[in-house]
């Protein structure tokens, strides 16, 4: 029982910390232009770096545009 009401008080208080993407990475808008004309914008949490270099690469060598990145740190 004390057990229990132990787990149930530190998972109360541990929920209530945000999450490490939430905390500290923001967001990262990658625009991709072909022509001077927008062809996609996807958003990603900043700690995505992987899905965020695969969508840069897309955009410039499969589609052959150019590739804007805006949010946190780059």
């Amino acid at each position: 029982m004390i057990k229990a009401l132990l787990f149930a008080a530190s998972a109360a208080v541990f929920a209530t910390f945000p999450h490490q993407s939430q905390a500290f990475s923001g967001y990262v808008d990658v625009l991709c232009y072909k022509n001077d004309t927008l062809i996609f914008n996807l958003r990603f949490s900043g700690t995505e770096d992987h899905y965020i270099y695969r969508t840069i690469d897309h955009c410039e060598r499969r589609l052959g545009g150019k590739a804007k990145t805006i949010g946190f740190g780059w």
